[in-house]
């Protein structure tokens, strides 16, 4: 059966934020005891080794456990892969909405003490533009940075997912599909709040230097 990669795996726009990562957890048929640690879940081997029919839960889902041996690493190096896309995804997106305000993350400002104290004020102003210039310069510097990450993880994406395809049952793909989905969507968020805590931070660290300059003025 000739099956369609999906196209949250197979295509993503600069300005478009992707799904996002989860932890997975596995078992073994002689070990019952649920591992906490991702890295310890990710070296056991989940299901059933032969080539049968996959089982499912109660509700009809393919466990993880639903995903044959030879197909494990296959599944991990798409899973890491999208929650690096979903990172890039957001870090781009984020300085392209930036740069359509025309403003510069507090990290790449530029911001050079004047060396003399009588600066005539046109001198100044070119000092000042000159700041706002190179930190717009940077800032579309790293915009190209993250298109090109953007670029090859798409690539690499469908080169794993070709593989997927040539050596998974369609019931293994959607299986993979489904736990890949969860794990893009969960660094997604994790990204989001992350964003609103530091904005919390900068509207905070803003009030407070107002107060001091208020009670010093």
């Amino acid at each position: 059966m000739a099956l369609q990669v999906p196209p949250h795996l197979r295509d993503v726009s600069p300005n478009q934020g992707t799904t996002s990562a989860k932890r997975t957890t596995s078992s073994s048929e002689d070990d019952r005891n649920v591992r906490s640690r991702p890295d310890e879940d990710e070296e056991q081997q989940p299901g059933n080794s032969n080539d049968g029919e996959l089982t499912t839960t109660p509700d009809g889902n393919v466990p993880q456990e639903g995903i044959r041996n030879h197909l494990f690493a296959t599944f991990k190096n798409l899973r890491k892969l999208n929650v690096k896309l979903t990172n890039a995804a957001h870090h781009m997106k984020f300085l392209i909405d930036l740069r359509d305000r025309n403003q510069v993350p507090k990290g790449l400002k530029v911001k050079s003490t004047v060396t003399t104290a009588d600066l005539p004020p046109d001198l100044y102003e070119e000092w000042e533009q000159a700041h706002v210039e190179l930190s717009n310069q940077l800032r579309d510097i790293m915009i190209r940075y993250w298109q090109l990450n953007l670029d090859k993880l798409n690539t690499d994406i469908n080169k794993a997912y070709e593989k997927l395809l040539d050596n998974a049952s369609e019931q293994e793909i959607n299986t993979i599909d489904d736990l890949i989905s969860k794990a893009t969507s969960s660094k997604e968020e994790d990204l989001k709040q992350r964003r609103k805590g530091k904005q919390r931070r900068g509207r905070g660290a803003t009030a407070a230097s107002e107060d001091t300059n208020q009670q010093t003025s």
